[in-house]
């Protein structure tokens, strides 16, 4: 795409602007302007038209309104774009050669942008474009990326370069991998060197596997040497553990073996009616088949027997339809009678019809014409009388007319007559007035005095006159060195207690104001960290005190049951059992004791054995409880580090602002005096500047008033002003009175040259007025006029001459070209009307006129061609019926076509029993139909098992039994599942105290922990070594195949910017030596040292920045990207001589894509038309 006008229409500063930008060989355009010319604002406006105005103030807004913004322009193919392959590629720079197709038109788009919410893309004539109109010339380029790619100032191009440099944008990323031809080795050696730094690096860090392990090692370790064992209370913990565990696996057992006894009976549910409802079916098959098993016909057998019988009555009616219409038809053509004769000589009646409408006006324009005729040949006798010529016919009138070569001279001679008269008198009323004139001025330029102006005089005027108004200037800086003043004394009084002398201050050594601030931002924000902390360190306290709450709480609600409580009670219960047994007949009284025994020592031992969850608990809180004390221990750590360090850094200002002489300055103050210290020096110093200006001007006045006195001979004691006011007048005179001697002497010049052509002028009028006079008379004497005959009488006679040749040629035209055609015309047509009225009514009477055979005839036509129309109409629709008739005859055909396979299928001749035929197969398909359906429920509801097993296992069992059966082992199901939630609540206290104990295996897991880890580690060091060694190797490998190749953007970009550096640099390459990213290097013509880019001076940097934004352009245009290119001053760090080289690339780069120049240096100009040719396109702003 390229840019073939841009209209600035209302933009910025500019208004109906045009930049014309035409196609060229090398398309590039160079657009010069100063600062301030609107170069940037042109390289925005293309952003915004094609790309669309942003939602907020443009900036541009500061002369036409936000919505009346507006630009314009047209945009087309880039010829290049639209090239072919030629046949040969070019293998230095890895480009394809092409030549452009010229049998393909360019396309192009005129459209214009305004400023708004929707519809902003608008045609010329205001009519709103789709959104979309656009995106098949941009595609998916977005406004930031044409921006950063291809809209260029010198900043631009320096970020999106360093960003390549940094790889962190594609364009980067493509230098580096697919320039260096190993993009896919760039990505293992990076994941390599990432697997590698994951095991082990120098630098501990928590992320690495050698370290993680490490941590586990030494954490075993400590735990081995902290073992300790209980033997007794582990055996009896797992002792008790293995016995619960033993009874809940029998009841899981158990249960399971309920379950399955439970889905037995559930299928039998299940299939037993399935099984009554297949003995149903079986028993309707049997007895169809006693019958006589009809034969099966298709599914639709009924649709097709009921659509054929509805299709063979339409059939029927429409055939009888269809008969009794062609004997009506039969009838009507024998009716009609058809007129063969006219008809046969149909286009001759129809023009001899066609002749009579023509000829029906012919006698009365034959009568207009012969009364025209008579009329100019009256007008030719009346102006051969004026003539004095006799009356005579026609012929002998034309004879008497002069020959035209005659008249046609003579006219020539009466034309120029007035002409050449009026050109003598003009001549010499010049001559005489010019010469007139020359004496004048000549006579007044003697009379002017011959003094000259004063130089010097003028000069002194000058020097006045740049020098201005000096008692305004004077008193401008009297009032400004006041307002300096008082501004002075108000910043000292700001200053408050710490107010110092002006002296004092100027030889202050004060802090810088951000190292200052730094202090303050520092101070403020540790002040707010130590707030924070102090409301932190509150809340730890709050919550301290609610955790020993509900520490204290739990311990209170949850005694603990020590073994020797339950013993104690337990032997109470026991000991009141032995004496109820000893003595049965206490047992009423002795009961409520003993239950109440019992009931004392189950509860104690429920207790007992839910002590492993509540010491969890308290263990927890106290857990909890230890660590939000940590976390105060914390908060007051960080505490008193923030108050030590603003103590510390207080007494470090403290001893700052003493050292100013400024004691007892707050931080916070401090920055608000050195504003105003800052404010206080500045002012002085522009008072000092005022106090200075005004000093040298009452100098320079009084040097100009001296040298005025003397050079005009005026009093000492004269002012300014009126030695100005003399010196201008004396000036003024002399300057007057030299423009008037100057202003005559060129006067004077000219008149006496333009006198010479004025007298040559009027010689020659003269020669032509006698030449005149002699050929008037010689044509007087050929046609035998007086020779004193006057001008006006002979061109009133030769006026009268034309008029009789023009009424005769007018009089011939007449005869010729209307009388004798309108004649002819008429006389053919009333014979052609006799002669077909001879053939076609012999019995015509022989007084009818011509006109009535004509309409008789055509009438007889016009009838005889109706009746014609309505037989051939009747034929047709005859035809069209009989073709009908056949179709349904054909269908009728089609509908028996389509019984007949049913009728062979059910084994009938007899239409009439198709119907019940089709019935019984209906019947036949619907029990085949139920007895799949009960096999495959039960195949379902029987979970696979075969037919007779299901029947067995049915009738082994009635169903009235089976529901009671289900119920008690419901009931005994519900009676396991409890006893298994109650052993597995019972095994969870268990494993938890079992698990809370530290036994004899602690030692063996952490051992064992311990061996894993040594085992990591070495794993994890043997692993890093290997994938070190081969990440080296890769990297040995990546770099010497750079050495060797590289890819086609780093190539193209050494290409550049050795052509940028005038061959100062061969060539770059991407390094990776010694860094953990690629690095780009460029290398020497002579071979030495690469050097890196911040080694570069600032102008070869550009230059690479340049040649690297160009190669990436290439790329971008090689997948068929080609935008314009904007570089606005890109240049600015060039010498000339690389100026000119970088003309000479962006000139190779216009043959690809458009380049749009912006410059404000007009020393470019030449140099570009030198480089680029005198047809490079210059626009100025």
């Amino acid at each position: 795409m390229r840019i073939r006008e841009l209209r600035l229409l209302r933009y910025g500063k500019f208004t109906d602007r045009l930049l014309a930008l035409p196609h060229a060989p090398q398309d590039i355009h160079l657009v010069v302007g100063a600062n301030e010319a609107g170069k940037s604002t042109m390289r925005r406006a293309l952003s915004d038209w094609l790309f669309g105005f942003p939602m907020r103030s443009t900036g541009m807004d500061f002369l036409h309104p936000m919505q009346d913004l507006r630009l314009g322009g047209i945009i087309e193919d880039n010829p290049a774009s639209r090239e072919e392959p030629s046949s040969g590629q070019d293998t230095a720079t890895g480009s394809t050669k092409t030549k452009a197709s010229s049998d393909e038109q360019i396309r192009s788009l005129n459209f214009e942008r305004r400023k708004g919410q929707k519809n902003t893309l608008r045609t010329p004539a205001d009519e709103p474009l789709p959104d979309s109109t656009l995106h098949e010339w941009l595609g998916s380029l977005q406004t930031d990326e044409f921006r950063r790619m291809y809209a260029l100032d010198h900043a631009t191009l320096v970020e999106g370069s360093e960003s390549i440099l940094q790889a962190s944008d594609d364009i980067g990323r493509m230098l580096f991998q697919a320039a260096a031809g190993i993009e896919h080795l760039g990505d293992a050696l990076k994941t390599l060197q990432q697997e590698a730094d994951s095991l082990w690096a120098p630098r501990k860090s928590g992320n690495r596997v050698f370290y993680q392990q490490q941590d586990a090692y030494e954490d075993a370790r400590r735990t081995l040497g902290q073992a300790q064992l209980r033997t007794r209370d582990w055996k009896e913990s797992h002792d008790a553990l293995m016995d619960v565990q033993h009874q809940l696996e029998e009841a899981r057992s158990k249960h399971a073996e309920i379950q399955q006894h439970i889905h037995r009976l559930e299928r039998i549910r299940r299939v037993q009616p399935l099984l009554r409802d297949a003995e149903a079916v079986r028993q309707r098959q049997e007895a169809l088949q006693a019958s006589g098993m009809p034969p099966l016909l298709p599914e639709d057998a009924r649709q097709i027997f009921e659509q054929a019988s509805r299709q063979g009555a339409l059939v029927q009616a429409e055939m009888t339809r269809l008969q009794t219409a062609l004997n009506e038809l039969d009838q009507a053509l024998a009716a009609i009678t058809l007129d063969t004769p006219v008809l046969a000589r149909a286009d001759e009646i129809t023009r001899l019809d066609e002749a009579r409408v023509q000829c029906h006006d012919h006698p009365a324009r034959l009568q207009r014409h012969q009364e025209k005729l008579q009329t100019l040949q009256a007008r030719v006798k009346a102006l051969a009388a004026e003539l004095g010529w006799p009356a005579e016919d026609e012929a002998a009138v034309a004879h008497r007319l002069l020959p035209p070569a005659w008249r046609e001279r003579t006219a020539e001679l009466i034309r120029r007559h007035q002409a050449l008269q009026h050109a003598v008198e003009k001549a010499r009323h010049e001559r005489d007035a010019q010469a007139q004139n020359l004496s004048q001025w000549q006579a007044h330029l003697q009379s002017l005095a011959s003094d000259g102006i004063d130089p010097a005089l003028s000069d002194l005027l000058e020097q006045a006159r740049r020098l201005g108004d000096p008692d305004a200037q004077s008193d401008a800086l009297t009032r400004e060195r006041q307002r300096l003043d008082a501004a002075l004394e108000a910043t000292l009084a700001g200053m408050g207690p710490w107010r110092q002398p002006i002296d004092r201050l100027q030889a202050m050594l004060v802090p810088e104001a951000s190292q200052v601030d730094a202090l303050r931002v520092q101070q403020h924000d540790d002040a707010r960290a130590l707030q924070a902390r102090q409301e932190a360190l509150q809340k730890k306290f709050q919550d301290i005190q609610q955790q020993e709450q509900a520490l204290l709480q739990l311990v209170r609600h949850h005694q603990p049951v020590s073994r020797e409580d339950v013993a104690q009670v337990r032997q109470q219960r026991d000991d009141d059992w032995q004496a109820i047994k000893a003595d049965p007949a206490n047992l009423p009284d002795r009961a409520g004791a003993f239950e109440a025994r019992m009931h004392e020592a189950d509860t104690l031992a429920d207790a007992r054995l839910e002590r492993a969850q509540h010491e969890a608990d308290r263990q927890s809180y106290a857990n909890q409880l230890e660590k939000l004390k940590l976390e105060c221990t914390g908060i007051e750590s960080d505490i008193q580090a923030i108050e030590t360090r603003m103590a510390r850094r207080q007494a470090d200002w403290k001893a700052q602002a003493a050292a100013c002489g400024l004691p007892d300055l707050p931080l916070d103050a401090a920055l608000t005096w050195l504003k105003r210290h800052q404010d206080a020096l500045e002012l002085l110093a522009r008072r000092q500047t005022a106090e200075h200006q005004l000093k040298t001007l009452l100098q320079r006045v009084e040097a100009l008033r001296q040298a005025l006195t003397d050079r005009l001979a005026l009093p000492a004691t004269t002012g300014l002003d009126d030695a100005l006011r003399q010196a201008r007048e004396r000036l003024e005179t002399a300057q007057r009175i030299a423009g008037q001697r100057s202003t005559l002497e060129a006067q004077i010049q000219d008149a006496q040259r333009r006198l010479v052509p004025l007298q040559t002028a009027l010689t020659q009028a003269e020669s032509q007025w006698q030449e005149w006079q002699q050929a008037w008379q010689a044509a007087l004497a050929e046609a035998g006029h007086e020779d004193t005959l006057p001008v006006d009488q002979l061109e009133t006679r030769l006026a009268q001459m034309q008029d009789i040749q023009t009424l005769l040629a007018q009089m011939d035209s007449l005869r010729a070209d209307e009388i004798e055609p309108l004649q002819n015309a008429l006389d053919s047509w009333m014979r052609h009307a006799r002669t077909l009225a001879d053939q076609l009514m012999p019995d015509a009477p022989a007084d009818m006129s011509v006109q009535d055979m004509a309409l008789t005839l055509a009438g007889r036509l016009k009838a005889a061609r109706q009746d014609e129309a309505e037989h051939h109409r009747l034929q047709q629709q005859q035809a069209r019926n009989r073709q009908a008739l056949e179709a349904a005859r054909q269908q009728q055909i089609q509908v028996d076509a389509l019984l007949q396979p049913l009728r062979v299928a059910a084994g009938i001749d007899d239409m009439a029993l198709l119907g019940p035929a089709i019935t019984h197969s209906e019947e036949r398909r619907q029990i085949e139909h139920e007895i799949q359906r009960i096999e495959t429920a039960l195949r379902e509801a029987g979970d696979g098992q075969p037919l007779e097993s299901l029947r067995t296992e049915a009738a082994s069992i009635e169903p009235d039994q089976l529901q009671v059966e289900l119920n008690r082992l419901g009931t005994e199901a519900g009676q396991v599942v409890e006893d298994i939630s109650r052993l597995g609540a019972r095994h969870g206290q268990l494993k938890a105290a079992f698990d809370a104990l530290t036994g004899s295996d602690a030692a063996a897991r952490a051992a064992a922990r311990q061996q894993e880890a040594a085992a990591g580690m070495a794993e994890a060091a043997e692993r890093y070594l290997r994938l070190k060694t081969a990440a080296r190797l890769l990297q040995w490998s990546m770099e010497r195949f750079r050495q060797t190749r590289q890819g086609p953007m780093l190539a193209r970009a050494s290409e550049i910017f050795q052509a940028l550096t005038l061959g100062s640099f061969s060539r770059l390459l991407v390094d990776a030596d010694s860094h953990d990213s690629p690095r780009l290097v460029s290398i020497r013509t002579d071979g030495n040292k690469p050097v890196e880019v911040p080694g570069l001076s600032e102008g070869t940097r550009d230059q690479l920045y340049l040649a690297l934004r160009l190669a990436a352009l290439d790329q971008q245009a090689s997948q068929g990207s080609r935008m314009p290119l904007i570089a606005d001053d890109l240049f600015i760090n060039f010498d000339d001589r690389r100026t000119e080289a970088g003309l000479q690339v962006l000139g190779e780069v216009s043959r690809r894509m458009q380049v749009i120049l912006l410059t404000h240096h007009d020393h470019l100009v030449p140099l570009a038309r030198q480089v680029l040719g005198d047809g490079l396109n210059v626009i100025e702003l």
